[in-house]
């Protein structure tokens, strides 16, 4: 068996238990080998957390935490669903033209390169005019998850406990550093932003760009 297959996976600890097993494996009974693995694992898991995303049959998982008995586990409408939809806590009153927090009642780790975005859902969209906002939670934020309702119908939501009110997307996000520069790429759009593209498909094209500066807009 190799030592390094043993120990799971690497960590800057490998190099020490690798050499431990080693020098001791002629006299270290595989009851021992096992118990400096299940160290090495707790070790592991407790100064790398981040690296180590929690693996399952079907691969790497969302792991979630129930905060209290009114929490409802996430779950996908259907098998190909993008979301995990999202339940209340606690019964809750987006008034009408106005926004309100609904507690899940869970905390969640998302797997590494990736967060969570908080969607909202078509039918509540469509039929009460219910729309999410603030709908990012970071990989590595640890409390409940909040979703923020905006109600922009005539009357008042109720929201009972156990109901549905969001989904939750796992989105793959790149993580790369921001840099100052002193110029741009240039590209054939240039500074053109809100409307330059027009709302027409045949007014649409490189022929319809134009490149004005912000210091040349009209607005």
């Amino acid at each position: 068996m190799h030592f390094l297959t043993l120990l799971g996976h690497a960590t800057p600890f490998a190099p020490l238990f690798a050499k431990l097993l080693v020098t001791q494996s002629s006299k270290t009974s595989f009851a021992g080998l096992e118990k400096l693995r299940t160290i090495h694992r707790k070790m592991s898991n407790m100064d790398f957390e981040m690296e180590s995303p929690h693996i399952t049959t079907t691969g790497v998982a969302l792991q979630v935490k129930l905060l209290n008995k009114n929490a409802t586990m996430p779950s996908r409408g259907s098998p190909f669903s993008a979301g995990f939809d999202l339940a209340a806590s606690e019964p809750t009153i987006i008034p009408s033209h106005g926004r309100g927090i609904v507690k899940t009642g869970i905390s969640v780790a998302c797997p590494q390169g990736t967060y969570a975005r908080i969607a909202p859902r078509s039918g509540l969209a469509v039929k009460h005019f219910i729309d999410c906002g603030a709908g990012v939670v970071d990989a590595d934020y640890r409390g409940e998850v909040g979703v923020v309702l905006f109600n922009f119908g005539n009357e008042e939501f109720k929201v009972n406990v156990g109901d549905r009110i969001a989904q939750l997307i796992l989105e793959q996000i790149s993580m790369v550093e921001a840099i100052q520069v002193d110029e741009l790429s240039t590209t054939l759009r240039g500074y053109g932003g809100f409307g330059s593209t027009g709302i027409r498909l045949d007014e649409a094209g490189p022929n319809n760009y134009r490149a004005v500066s912000p210091s040349q807009s009209s607005d």
